[in-house]
């Protein structure tokens, strides 16, 4: 019993430690600048987001923009370089946004990781 309770909560805290340390600790994906009027031509809602992965290692990454009916627009990069800068865009667009990083693509999702 005991080794079975052991066993549970070191892979519990191991879970815990995967997804803390993709993308809570270790922040790696910073939005460098951003402009508007400029991702489609003629919306002044339009958006471009410029992202930086700032860590030594690749990680996947989700990120969404909240468009303005309430969607959200959303992309998967599932390998993104260390000191890459990538542009992501959506037009109508609020101006919020959300990102994950992950170790790797699958249940990679912006939308649920992050509050």
């Amino acid at each position: 019993m005991k080794n079975t309770l052991f066993l549970g909560f070191a892979l519990l805290f191991a879970v815990l430690g995967l997804y803390s340390a993709a993308w809570g600790q270790d922040n790696c994906f910073n939005v460098t600048s951003s402009e508007w009027g400029n991702f489609c031509e003629g919306d002044k809602d339009s958006i471009s987001l410029t992202v930086t992965n700032t860590c030594e290692k690749e990680y996947a990454l989700s990120i969404c923009i909240e468009k303005t009916n309430g969607e959200w627009d959303c992309t998967l990069v599932e390998v993104f370089e260390p000191g890459v800068e990538k542009v992501f865009g959506t037009c109508g667009s609020t101006g919020k946004y959300k990102l994950a990083q992950c170790f790797r693509i699958r249940g990679c999702n912006a939308l649920e990781l992050v509050p």
